[in-house]
């Protein structure tokens, strides 16, 4: 038979480019098969031979994951008055990326009316991502075929500036502490932010003693590092703008919220969402709509459940 040429007989001689050939061939098969290896990375990121390749991730949102650097959640100028824990399930929804994940938040109120804390923690992330985004996003080889990830921790400190009748001012100080992962798949940043601003909710039917239909405004900044060794830090103008109706059960919510970054490299997200709340004595449920109108190219669905508890006199 043919094949035995390249093993024995007159062909002898050359068996062992054969051999040489059917290895090369197995080595690099995989390789083709999917199209990740780190030629492909270094092709496709202009690799110099020597940078870092987190230093070719993008720190924008419109070139991460959904849950990186999101726009931080709108503050109505009220400090909530029982301490909450929240537990929800989103979804992300884009034509190259299809996220799902596990959401928690926490409220502890320290002086009832007054200051309070809270936090927000994505603790598990499931995705599937095109390879054309993967191409976008300059993905790093190795985490090609990730499919899940944890998010970074966020905390927040509240204080009541003023309450009136009709009117509420409260600021917020948040700090992003950097326990993410899935850097390299451009899932997180794994890096830290902080962001201040006051807020304010207005009451247009101020002598409505059991419900509220008024504007909501927020202003402020946000700041966080970059992985550029020429500009450590970007930072950003944070403001939205609202309408908002408050009921014994119910409450409805529309508003505009965005940060502006400096940078542009993706770092303007703009979304505008709707949200309905359904509360008792101890229960809430919630249901959110997100959508990006600017450096977020997802619309996001999010059901949650919040169990109240009244803070010890």
């Amino acid at each position: 038979m043919d094949y035995l040429w390249c093993m024995s007989g007159k062909g002898a001689q050359i068996s062992w480019v054969c051999a040489y050939f059917i290895l090369l061939g197995c080595c690099h098969l995989p390789i083709g098969l999917h199209g990740q290896g780190h030629y492909w990375w270094a092709d496709n990121v202009e690799w110099d031979g020597v940078t870092h390749w987190s230093e070719y991730i993008v720190y924008g949102p419109n070139f991460l994951g959904p849950n990186a650097m999101p726009v931080p959640s709108f503050s109505t100028g009220k400090i909530e008055k029982n301490h909450a824990f929240t537990a929800g399930i989103q979804g992300h929804f884009n034509k190259g990326d299809q996220t799902q994940n596990l959401r928690i938040e926490g409220t502890y109120v320290m002086l009832k009316d007054k200051v309070s804390f809270d936090f927000d923690w994505v603790p598990l992330e499931f995705f599937q991502v095109s390879h054309e985004m993967k191409t976008r996003r300059r993905t790093f080889h190795t985490f090609y075929d990730a499919s899940k990830a944890t998010g970074d921790f966020y905390v927040n400190t509240n204080i009541q500036v003023l309450r009136r009748k009709g009117f509420a001012l409260a600021a917020r100080l948040g700090y992003k502490f950097p326990i993410s992962n899935m850097q390299g798949a451009a899932r997180f940043t794994d890096s830290p932010g902080y962001y201040a601003n006051v807020s304010s909710f207005v009451n247009l039917q101020p002598s409505n003693e059991t419900n509220g239909f008024g504007l909501v405004g927020m202003l402020g900044f946000y700041a966080w590092q970059t992985n550029l060794d020429e500009q450590f830090q970007n930072d950003a103008l944070l403001a939205g703008i609202g309408l908002r109706h408050e009921g014994i059960h119910w409450d409805f919510e529309g508003h505009l919220r965005g940060y502006w970054g400096y940078l542009n490299i993706g770092d303007q997200p703009v979304v505008a969402e709707i949200q309905m709340d359904y509360k008792m004595k101890k229960i809430g449920v919630s249901l959110a709509l997100t959508r990006g109108l600017q450096d977020f190219p997802f619309t996001s669905l999010m059901l949650s459940a919040t169990h109240f508890m009244a803070p010890r006199q």
